[in-house]
């Protein structure tokens, strides 16, 4: 066997011994459905109005670091990327995650019982959205179940059952503390004095808050750099064909 050719099945190799290491090296998506339940009816959303349905999406990487030292807890900042809500034409639109990212992360709670009743799993979403003439623009999740989904505070990977957080298969609603279930929350403010108040008592916020009726990852997509070696493989191991033919 030729050095050259031991050397196309060196880099093959490697490309092919990556591709499971790229469980690692993973982003997890996830999308979602929701309906209104709450909103400050500003102009910035249009018509939109209780019961209206939403659409959306995100992403998280599953090697940010966990920086909360508290166990059963997990912190990981600048973790979500591609946070979108689709409210519909006229009802405010499409907001899509951009611009400098203030406050972008996802936090856990495994097995938390600090709210002094069932354990329960709390798994939160944020990410920063920019709106011309608005200083601050931000959607979320908040996902709690006393069903267990996660299992731990790490960043879940592919295999949870999100479909534990939807409705009340969650525990019981209406808690004065913390409410078991799926929830989206938009807020577009244009500075100082504006508020994130479910009252809307503020004339210059945007304030959306929704439930969400479906909830799935839909893909984990591995690193490019491991389809680039197992590409560069392929490729080196082709070149003697290809040059065979063209004689």
């Amino acid at each position: 066997m030729s050095l050259l050719h031991k050397f196309r099945l060196a880099v093959l190799s490697v490309g092919l011994l990556a591709a499971p290491m790229a469980a690692h090296a993973q982003t997890v998506q996830l999308a979602f459905t929701g309906k209104i339940v709450a909103t400050s009816h500003h102009p910035l959303m249009g018509t939109l109005n209780v019961g209206d349905t939403f659409t959306g999406g995100l992403s998280y990487n599953l090697l940010t670091s966990n920086t909360d030292l508290r166990p059963g807890f997990g912190f990981y900042n600048g973790t979500v990327s591609g946070f979108s809500l689709d409210f519909g034409v006229g009802k405010g639109g499409l907001f899509s995650q951009s611009g400098a990212q203030a406050y972008n992360n996802v936090q856990i709670g495994n097995d938390r019982s600090d709210y002094g009743f069932q354990q329960f799993d709390g798994f939160y979403a944020y990410g920063n959205m920019q709106v011309p003439g608005y200083s601050y623009v931000e959607g979320g999740l908040s996902l709690a179940s006393m069903l267990n989904p996660l299992g731990s505070a790490a960043l879940p990977a592919n295999g949870i059952d999100w479909t534990k957080f939807l409705g009340t298969a969650g525990g019981p609603h209406g808690d004065p503390t913390l409410s078991m279930g799926a929830f989206m929350e938009f807020h577009a403010v244009f500075g100082a004095g504006c508020g994130f108040d479910e009252g809307f008592v503020d004339d210059c916020a945007a304030n959306v808050y929704g439930e969400l009726t479906s909830l799935r990852s839909v893909s984990v997509v591995p690193e490019p750099a491991t389809f680039a070696l197992v590409g560069a493989g392929l490729l080196l191991l082709a070149i003697p064909r290809v040059r065979r033919v063209m004689q």
